[in-house]
């Protein structure tokens, strides 16, 4: 099984205000989801070589997509968020002021 179904996910971190501090936050939601697509497919893969009665292999089938699909869901809203953060911060930038 992948690794991502047997860890618990994390709250994540505020969202961050830095722009690019924001671009590292997505480039880390993308590749933690690239890893979770990878492990799957190769469930599937494993799963497709492999013997077995059809309707078992089915069966199976829909339980990994039910967990591929359940492991992404975190990471998927966290980039939703993080998006509309970029997008409020392309409309109202933060300013730093030096006092």
């Amino acid at each position: 099984m992948p690794k991502q179904s047997a860890r618990a996910f994390r709250s994540p971190p505020a969202l961050p205000l830095d722009p690019d501090d924001l671009t590292l936050a997505i480039e880390a939601e993308l590749a933690a989801l690239a890893e979770i697509d990878a492990d799957y497919a190769e469930e599937f893969q494993l799963l497709e070589h492999g013997a077995g009665p059809a309707h078992v292999n089915q069966h199976r089938a829909k339980q990994i997509e039910a967990l591929h699909q359940h492991d992404r869901e975190p990471h998927v809203q966290r980039l939703a968020k993080l998006h509309q953060q970029r997008m409020a911060l392309a409309i109202y930038p933060v300013r730093r002021t030096l006092h």
